[in-house]
Formats: C-alpha cells, structure tokens, sequence
C-alpha cells in the first residue's frame, strides 16, 4: 500500500478515534478535578493515576474488541520461510516484529540478537510487517512472504495489528504441532510516556502491542507450555 493510502485510512478511522479520545480525556479531567476538589494537590495527583489507569484500560479494551481473525491464510513464500526455519537449530521459528514502513533490516536484527542475546548459530529470524488498515467484518489474514535482499520478510494487513500478530503465532504453533516447540516473537519497548501511547494507539492503532499480543495469547490458550512466547526487550 502507498504512502497516500496510508494516510488515507488514518484519516478514516480518525473521526470514531477522536470521539474515543475524547471520551478517555473527559475521564481524565473528571478524576482530576475531583481529587482537587476533594484532596487538594495530593488528590489531584491520585486523581490523575486513577484517570491514567481507567483511561488505559479502557482504550485496550475498545482496541481489542475491534476485530477477530478466524483464519489465517499463508502464501506459497510465507510457508517456505516457516518450513525452513522449524528445520534449523531446535525448530523454533522466531517472528521479529517491526514497524510497517522500516527499511533497515540489518540494524534491526543486530539490535535484536544484541537485546534478547540471540546468537547467529541459535538461528535466523523471520521479520513480520503488519500495516494497519481499515474495513469491517475483516476475519482472515492473508500472510505474504518477500525475500528483501537477505532477509526473509512476511507481511499482512489487519485493522488490529496485535490480533494479527496473536493469530499468525497461534496459526503456526498448530501447523508445527508435529514439533515440540511453539514459535517466538521478539518485540521492543517504545520510549513514550504511558499517557502518550494510550493517545496514540486511541487515534491511530500504534503503540505497545507486546502485552495486547500476550493478552490475547493468553485468552486464546489458558496453558502457558503451549503458548506462543512473548519476548520484550
């Protein structure tokens, strides 16, 4: 998808975003000012932890609600990448997720063999792109692999893209159930202020999948051995 289209499904989900954030900041200034009223400084702070808390929990919940993805469809590409990585050191295929539009695969994999001390003979990693998108009713992934000079790249669309990303990883843990091992995803921490994110990912979708994604693994599958991990680093 191009730049424009890009742009032109922020803007359509924008209006629905921008009565929730306004919905969440009407929150945030209610607890605020009662706390003031009621407490003075110190209750106006607690106020505004309480608010923050509410005002997290609600944009994750109205997030995760959005879509559910039923089925998850992998082309010929993708399926070979999977199928090569489960042979190589103890089968574990390992996702390294990063953000639809980044270009520079090569710093992107050193910085996380370096984060999560993954070494070059403990195996490769399988980048996963997902642009967000808008539509409704939207209940299949269609997974495309692409070969970026070296590196091996999968891409997909989804409104949600932690769904996305849960769905993928249980959809390959039970096509390789014939191998012990569940697949990995390895994932970094924005360096954005709590409040900041919860704003952002109202608006727009994007901030710190990493818990939604463990969230919804954990939903899906109640016993932690067979759930696909989570590393955040």
């Amino acid at each position: 998808m191009s730049s424009n289209k890009a742009n032109e499904t922020k803007i359509n989900l924008l209006p629905r975003r921008l009565a929730i954030t306004a919905g969440l900041t009407f929150v945030l200034v209610l607890y605020a000012g009662a706390g003031w009223i009621l407490s003075g400084l110190d209750g106006l702070t607690i106020g505004a932890l309480a608010a923050l808390t509410v005002v997290i929990i609600a944009t994750v919940a109205i997030r995760t609600r959005e879509r559910k993805i039923t089925t998850v469809v992998l082309d010929h590409k993708a399926l070979e990448f999977v199928q090569e990585m489960s042979q190589e050191h103890l089968g574990v295929v390992r996702l390294l997720a990063q953000k639809f539009g980044s270009k520079n695969y090569d710093k992107l994999q050193q910085d996380a063999r370096r984060k999560h001390s993954i070494q070059k003979e403990e195996g490769n990693f399988i980048f996963i792109e997902v642009e967000p998108t808008s539509g409704n009713n939207v209940d299949s992934l269609l997974v495309s692999g692409h070969e970026v000079e070296k590196f091996k790249v999968l891409r997909c669309q989804s409104p949600a893209v932690a769904d996305a990303i849960a769905a993928l990883l249980l959809h390959l843990r039970d096509e390789n159930n014939k191998n012990s091992t569940v697949p990995h995803i390895y994932m970094s921490w924005s360096e954005v202020h709590p409040l900041t994110y919860a704003i952002k990912y109202a608006l727009f979708g994007e901030g710190e999948t990493a818990p939604l994604i463990r969230e919804r693994l954990r939903l899906h599958e109640p016993e932690p051995s067979n759930r696909p991990i989570v590393h955040v680093a």
